[in-house]
């Protein structure tokens, strides 16, 4: 079987459903699983054509293992800031919409000297719970769980 038809293991169910039930008790957490959610059932991107265009930002996309690199502009050129992906997601919208999130939170598309520094203690534990809720969204809709399955 190929990785992407396969289902996560035990060891990789357990923290992404125990994050999601933890998420669901915190309203901005459960908020944002929503938005991610919502980006991998309805949102399709399947060109190039369709992918966002920033002017301070740029999303590298690896179409093949659903990943989405994310860069700023920045004085030297674009700098790669992190990637979003799950090894079980099946749309790639969904680490796009993250990218976007994590774009409005910094402060959106504007240039660097304008936008939350990157390594403010903030926007890395933003950053880190964000990585991990893309993770625990994809995981467990290739279980087949909706977000109503997900009990406190």
């Amino acid at each position: 079987m190929e990785p992407a038809q396969r289902l996560p293991g035990q060891r990789i169910q357990k923290p992404a459903l125990k994050l999601l039930k933890e998420s669901k008790a915190d309203p901005a957490a459960w908020f944002h699983v929503q938005e991610l959610h919502k980006a991998l059932k309805f949102h399709k991107l399947t060109d190039k054509k369709e992918v966002p265009k920033y002017d301070f930002w740029s999303l590298s996309m690896y179409w093949q293992t659903k990943r989405v690199g994310l860069l700023q502009k920045q004085e030297s050129g674009f700098v790669h800031v992190t990637s979003f992906g799950c090894t079980w997601c099946k749309n790639i919208a969904m680490c796009a919409h993250a990218a976007r999130m994590f774009i409005n939170f910094v402060g959106g598309d504007k240039p660097v000297a304008k936008c939350k520094p990157l390594d403010d203690e903030v926007v890395v534990a933003y950053l880190d719970s964000l990585t991990e809720l893309v993770k625990a969204v994809g995981i467990a809709d290739s279980l087949g769980l909706s977000l109503e399955d997900i009990e406190i």
